[in-house]
């Protein structure tokens, strides 16, 4: 999927429960490329980072990345906010 189309399902309420529906049906890097997908540009650099963890926290990529923390941030908080404004918050992705 292409990243705005991913963050727009994200965004409709019944969109939002097929999308998660198919992520916990899928694969790990099926699940790591929608990751990818919904949060946009900034998976060039977690796909750096990735190989050698399998799970990554905000925290721990601040900690690796210190120098790139607040652009991912930026980047990430208005998905983020659209999502929780819609009360999509629940689901696995986010």
């Amino acid at each position: 999927m292409v990243n705005s189309n991913l963050t727009k399902l994200m965004q409709h309420v019944f969109a939002s429960e097929v999308i998660e529906y198919i992520y916990c049906e899928s694969s790990d890097m099926e699940k790591r490329e929608m990751i990818f997908g919904l949060y946009g540009n900034f998976a060039l650099v977690l796909k750096e980072i990735l190989p050698e963890k399998k799970n990554l926290s905000l925290k721990e990529f601040a900690e690796l990345k210190p120098q790139l923390s607040s652009g991912i941030i930026d980047k990430i908080e208005p998905i983020l906010t659209k999502l929780a404004n819609k009360g999509n918050t629940r689901f696995t992705m986010v």
